[in-house]
């Protein structure tokens, strides 16, 4: 209810505000996913008090719209030629980082007698868990820069290519769903990605059609509207299924708003955006860490694994660029 009123506010005031537009670019994105480091770290360490739950398929939608929109919006930039380098730019910035922390967690793990490597990967077989938990979505992410891949590479035309990634996309859910039969997270929140795909197509026209002032204002009020309304419908029912819909619309509202108002320069944000990926991977280790001792969830559980978090995601972060350049 809170939620729906907050965004009734906004709804409000974007009809009343001046006009102004800002553009959904590569400063606007990186301070968004400084915002979205840090309501992870928060639904991981304050779910249930601050933010509600189920709200992590929401901010993860986030990552996979952007990662999808980041995708086609540099293939829309330079064709062909960016599928050439595509493996080396995209794979060696994606797996340094995810296998050195999970490595590293590992070997912790098996010194303090809590698993063994066939132990975890047993786990993560059979529940579609790795070793450090919140990164499901990093391999999520792999197998979606694959079918990007190959989609771009096979599909003729734009038509075509859309049409290829969305048939490997619902192969995908119907293996995770019915046949490996892992945790719904793996698909509740991974349709942004494709969304995120289809928007950046779309942006030129879309943007066409909100320029005007009142088109603007209508647009951003009926789309924000809706969702107040699947929100209702969420805290009804509040299952996976019913989040569906809503998880995947909510990055479209999330960018027509940005398209409004705009994220403001922020040097902290900024930063955190830079290394957003860093802090995803090692949060849930020191979340790990925290059950030993018995840290219950709230604010102070919060504030030690950021603390934590930060410093070790900007390492994690200069150490894997450093490796790369050898590379």
């Amino acid at each position: 209810m809170t939620l729906a009123i907050f965004l009734l506010i906004i709804v409000a005031i974007i009809l009343f505000k001046p006009s102004m537009c800002f553009q959904f670019d590569k400063d606007q994105t990186i301070r968004l996913k400084g915002i979205l480091a840090v309501l992870i770290v928060m639904y991981h360490t304050m779910r249930g008090i601050i933010i509600v739950e189920n709200w992590g398929y929401v901010i993860v939608s986030m990552f996979m719209f952007v990662t999808g929109y980041g995708l086609m919006a540099s293939y829309a930039n330079k064709g062909e030629v960016y599928l050439q380098t595509y493996f080396r730019h995209r794979f060696l910035k994606l797996l340094p980082p995810l296998v050195l922390a999970t490595t590293g967690f590992m070997i912790i793990e098996y010194l303090a007698g809590h698993g063994s490597f066939m132990h975890w990967f047993n786990y993560f077989k059979q529940t579609g868990i790795p070793p450090i938990g919140a990164t499901w979505y990093v391999y999520c992410i792999i197998f979606f820069y694959l079918f990007f891949y190959i989609s771009m590479k096979i599909g003729k035309a734009k038509t075509t290519k859309i049409a290829l990634l969305t048939t490997l996309y619902i192969l995908f859910v119907v293996f995770i769903k019915y046949i490996a039969r892992w945790d719904d997270f793996w698909w509740c929140s991974s349709f942004s990605f494709l969304v995120g795909v289809m928007y950046e197509t779309a942006e030129k026209h879309l943007l066409q059609k909100l320029s005007g002032i009142n088109s603007q204002r209508i647009y951003s009020a009926v789309l924000l509207g809706v969702l107040v309304l699947l929100v209702y419908l969420h805290h009804t029912y509040g299952n996976a299924q019913s989040l569906y819909i809503f998880v995947n619309i909510l990055p479209i509202a999330l960018v027509i708003t940005i398209y409004n108002f705009g994220i403001p320069p922020s040097r902290i944000f900024t930063f955190l955006g830079s290394i957003s990926y860093e802090i995803f991977i090692v949060h849930d280790v020191f979340i790990s860490f925290l059950y030993t001792f018995a840290v219950p969830t709230g604010i102070l559980k919060f504030c030690i694994v950021i603390v934590l978090s930060i410093p070790s995601a900007y390492i994690l972060n200069k150490f894997c660029s450093h490796l790369l350049k050898k590379i």
